[in-house]
């Protein structure tokens, strides 16, 4: 981003315009892989605390710079006492950054659990566990002694395996359904309507942070929820966020269009009935 021909830093835009976005990619928070829970944390996090990107991209430059240290090291391009002599300094920095990562991952899901709507759309019982990869290891309330102990006991795994093994970077966000792993437990129908909960859950601490509402985007709603689950969540958006809903169905316009700006979009073009 430019200004009058000057780049703009990162903080400066994040902070401008959040949107909380439901689509059929943000399923992944819900049945994919850790990294899309990660990845979802952090961009919460980032809305209500734009220098927190900052964080992310140091331990994402540390991991890289000490990921291709060990590299060399497994390649034998530079010698045991010199890859342990350049290592040190990468995990003073791993162990900065992660326990910032961790402690702010941590926080907002409390925050996440406090807000959720459990009886939006049902009567199950959905919470969330941040889960350390360090679980087990020590005391957790402890982290960064943790983290800095658990990165010496792990250096020869980790310089066997050619990259790092220790860190926030490994975490991942439980998400259970009346005590259950959605992801692995949870129909489809049913991970739909945890994701939205979540996305409403952050839309409510983004209010309480911000004084305001984010954007509320919601891509071909009716090809992932029924009219049922729509209504509700229309029903409770209203007077709050202000919601954009795309659908290629009229009759989705007929059942909740009363209510709403309603436009055709032509060759690109969004044009107002």
């Amino acid at each position: 981003f430019f200004v009058n021909g000057k780049r703009e830093p990162v903080n400066n835009y994040l902070s401008q315009l959040h949107t909380v976005v439901f689509n059929a990619d943000e399923l992944e928070v819900v049945r994919g892989h850790p990294d899309a829970r990660r990845r979802f944390l952090d961009q919460a996090i980032v809305s209500i605390h734009p220098p927190y990107v900052q964080t992310l991209a140091d331990y994402s430059r540390v991991i890289k710079q000490k990921n291709a240290l060990l590299q060399a090291e497994q390649d034998e391009k530079i010698s045991q006492e010199k890859a342990a002599e350049q290592l040190e300094p990468w995990n003073e920095q791993l162990i900065t950054h992660g326990t910032r990562i961790h402690r702010s991952r941590l926080r907002y899901v409390e925050r996440l659990n406090e807000v959720l709507e459990n009886n939006l759309f049902g009567t199950e019982q959905i919470v969330m566990r941040y889960a350390s990869s360090l679980e087990g290891k020590g005391d957790l309330s402890d982290y960064e002694s943790l983290l800095a102990e658990r990165l010496k006991l792990r250096v020869h795994a980790e310089t066997a395996a050619g990259y790092s093994l220790i860190g926030p970077h490994r975490d991942d966000l439980e998400i259970l359904l009346d005590g259950h792993d959605l992801r692995k437990y949870g129909s489809a129908g049913q991970q739909r309507s945890v994701l939205l909960l979540l996305q409403l859950a952050n839309i409510a601490v983004y209010y309480a942070q911000q004084q305001e509402y984010p954007v509320f985007l919601l891509d071909d709603i009716d090809a992932e929820l029924d009219y049922e689950r729509i209504g509700q969540l229309l029903e409770f958006v209203q007077g709050k966020t202000q919601t954009f809903v795309t659908t290629s169905k009229e009759s989705f316009v007929k059942g909740f269009g009363s209510d709403a700006a309603v436009f055709d979009v032509v060759s690109g073009a969004a044009k107002p009935r």
